[in-house]
C-alpha cells in the first residue's frame, strides 16, 4: 500500500513540475546491473531468469541517478 502512495505522490510531482533532479555523471551499465541484481532476487523466487546483455562500452549519461534507477526497475 505504501509502494502504491509513494508512486501517487510521485505522478502528482511530476504533473506539478515539482521533481528535484540531481544530474551526475553516471555509469550506465553500473546503475542498470545494480537494479538487475534487485530484480533478479524477486525474479527468482518466480522462477524466471533475468540476463541483461549489455557488453559494448557506454557513454556516461548526465541525469539524477534515482530517478535513472527507479525507471529501470519498473522496466524491468
Amino acid at each position: 500500500m505504501l509502494q502504491l502512495i509513494n508512486k501517487i505522490l510521485d505522478l502528482s510531482r511530476i504533473e506539478a513540475d515539482q521533481i528535484e533532479a540531481y544530474p551526475e555523471d553516471i555509469n550506465v551499465l553500473a546503475v542498470v546491473n545494480s537494479c538487475a541484481k534487485m530484480a533478479g532476487l524477486k525474479a527468482k523466487k518466480a522462477g524466471i531468469t533475468l540476463l541483461i546483455d549489455m557488453s559494448d562500452p557506454l557513454p556516461a549519461l548526465r541525469t539524477d541517478r534515482l530517478h535513472m534507477k527507479q525507471i529501470i526497475v519498473n522496466l524491468l
